[in-house]
């Protein structure tokens, strides 16, 4: 079963603990999931520990900790970055964040000749051209346009999932970004610079 994939849960639950995990806005649902958007992921993780606490027998506690990896690791920064304003009831304890996607333009320029970085790339670009607006068009080829909206419709939750998207990711090797950065092209170099501050990481471990 895919809960399972979470690790540590088993000792968590031995312990006592209520464990919840986020499926983001638009897993599963109509309508874009806006992947690596922190704000949204952030008030996701706050919201279904809300849900969680409310639960019958679940203990209703206010403390709690997150953690994640990579999408969820940003998720844990940007729930760190948004508790104390947007769950004024809940009381975090603890931020964990292995491998967090933050600085985004280096992340997608360094990546960009392996198969996981196009993923990466493309699951962005589709995302934030629909969450923000931005023209995906002037950064993308239209050869490519097809295997982006694929592997936008699909996640990556086990092994074999990352077994099914090798046949668009492998159409990317022959055509994909029409420019050489995409930071250095509006809006979206303003939209990368914007989502993974690393000014307001600071912040948080300041405030922690």
């Amino acid at each position: 079963m895919l809960f399972q994939s979470i690790q540590g849960l088993h000792e968590m639950l031995d312990r006592g603990y209520v464990v919840a995990a986020t499926d983001y806005p638009g897993l599963g649902t109509p309508g874009p999931h806006p992947y690596l958007v922190g704000i949204s992921e952030g008030r996701a993780v706050l919201d279904s520990v809300r849900v969680a606490r409310s639960m019958p027998g679940a203990g209703g506690g206010h403390a709690f900790a997150v953690w994640g990896h990579s999408q969820g690791g940003q998720a844990a920064l940007y729930t760190g970055i948004l508790a104390q304003s947007y769950a004024l009831e809940l009381q975090l304890v603890g931020v964990a964040a292995a491998a967090p996607a933050t600085e985004l333009g280096i992340l997608l320029a360094d990546d960009r000749e392996t198969a996981g970085g196009r993923n990466i790339t493309a699951m962005t670009l589709w995302s934030w051209s629909r969450v923000y607006g931005a023209p995906i068009t002037n950064v993308v080829t239209p050869q490519a346009m097809p295997a982006v909206d694929q592997l936008a419709g699909e996640c990556i939750e086990r092994f074999f999932d990352v077994i099914e998207r090798r046949g668009p990711s492998k159409e990317l090797d022959q055509s994909f970004l029409s420019v050489n950065n995409i930071s250095d092209v509006e809006p979206w170099r303003g939209l990368i610079l914007r989502e993974p501050c690393r000014r307001r990481f600071r912040y948080f471990s300041l405030k922690a």
